[in-house]
């Protein structure tokens, strides 16, 4: 999204242009990884895309676009999908390179968190909850109402928006390791 002076000020206008230039830039590759990759990525390109766009995602791979082969388990042959680079990311997220005010150090400012900072956020419960909605609206209704809570935020303000309740996580992860420990039991007979 480019520079910014510390002192700067967004206003609903710069996420206006955030959101033009995102529905823009948006290809059929990189709104299927988008979709894809879950998360923060997932909802934020799911408002962007128009119907003609989710159809073209579900036809598959665009392989014109940027990839990676993946082997999936068991098999022995590889697949091709899109992916995302951090570049593309940091699009989607909406971030600015901001300076601090001191000296040269700078900082990434973004409208929505990054997807790395969802991912270790309480938030993410590997699927889009209700909570998660409610979250996102509130946070696109403060971005366009130009209320300076939400302008764009820093990677330490984004991990303490998204705190929540610090034992979800772990919370998730024990119920996920236990089930699989369950169904590996039973898939033994044991």
């Amino acid at each position: 999204m480019g520079w910014r002076e510390a002192t700067w000020k967004p206003s609903p206008h710069d996420y206006a242009g955030y959101w033009f230039n995102l529905r823009d830039w948006m290809t059929t590759s990189r709104a299927r990884a988008a979709l894809m990759s879950g998360g923060i990525v997932w909802r934020v390109c799911l408002e962007v895309l128009v119907p003609e766009d989710l159809q073209l995602v579900l036809l598959g791979p665009d392989y014109a676009g940027h990839g990676k082969r993946v082997r999936f388990d068991g098999e022995q042959h590889e697949s091709w999908d899109n992916t995302l680079t951090e570049d593309d990311m940091d699009v989607i997220s909406g971030v600015y390179k901001m300076y601090t005010g001191s000296g040269d150090q700078t900082a990434d400012a973004s409208w929505w968190p990054k997807q790395s900072i969802w991912q270790g956020s309480s938030m993410d419960l590997g699927y889009w909850s209700p909570q998660c909605e409610e979250w996102y609206k509130r946070r696109r209704d403060l971005i366009t109402s130009g209320q300076a809570r939400g302008a764009p935020k820093t990677a330490t303000k984004w991990r303490e928006a998204l705190q929540g309740w610090k034992p979800r996580k772990q919370f998730i992860n024990s119920v996920q390791i236990t089930s699989a420990s369950v169904l590996g039991d039973l898939s033994r007979g044991d």
